[in-house]
C-alpha cells in the first residue's frame, strides 16, 4: 500500500466569524515528534484555547493512529482531521489550533 506524507512543515489559516483556526501539518518520523510539534505550536500561539490534532504514524507494518478533541465536544475535532488523514492515505502529524 502507498501512503504520502510531506517533507517540510506546512502552516495554513482560517478566519471563521470570531474564530481564528490555524492548522499545522508536519512530517513525522518518530512518535515522540508529536509532542515537539505541540510544544512548539503552543510556544508560537500561546493564545490558542484548544490544541486539537490527529496522526498516523507508521511503525514496521502497522498504522497508528491517535486524535485529540482536547476539551471541544467529544468527536468534534480530532476524529474530523484523522478521518481526513485517512481518506487521503498520508501518514504525518496534523495540529489544528483553535483561538478565539
Amino acid at each position: 500500500m502507498i501512503f504520502y506524507t510531506i517533507s517540510d512543515v506546512i502552516t495554513l489559516e482560517l478566519i471563521e466569524k470570531k474564530s481564528r483556526f490555524i492548522c499545522i501539518l508536519s512530517p513525522l518520523i518518530e512518535p515522540q515528534d508529536i509532542e515537539k510539534s505541540i510544544q512548539a505550536a503552543g510556544q508560537k500561539y500561546p493564545g490558542a484555547r484548544h490544541y486539537c490534532f490527529a496522526y498516523r504514524l507508521r511503525q514496521d507494518s502497522a498504522i497508528i493512529e491517535r486524535c485529540s478533541d482536547d476539551g471541544e465536544p467529544s468527536g468534534t475535532a480530532g476524529l474530523p482531521i484523522l478521518n481526513v488523514l485517512q481518506k487521503r492515505e498520508v501518514i504525518l502529524f496534523a495540529l489544528a489550533l483553535i483561538v478565539k
